[in-house]
């Protein structure tokens, strides 16, 4: 039984960079969300989501009053 490898050319490679670039600009790079009582003042079917445009990385979430 053999197995297969996928390769990705550097190509395809500057393809999902350059859409999650596109993308990245269309949602925004962050947020702003006020903090009441200690708490996320969020409305009833407010929520807030990280979106992963471009692999999966390690990331830093500041959560500040």
């Amino acid at each position: 039984m053999s197995t297969a490898t996928v390769k990705t050319t550097a190509h395809e490679e500057v393809v999902d960079v350059v859409r999650a670039h596109v993308l990245a600009a269309l949602v925004g790079p962050s947020v702003s969300v006020p903090i009441r009582a200690g708490r996320l003042a969020l409305g009833q079917f407010q929520r807030i989501v990280l979106v992963e445009l471009e692999g999966p990385r390690e990331r830093t979430i500041d959560v500040g009053g």
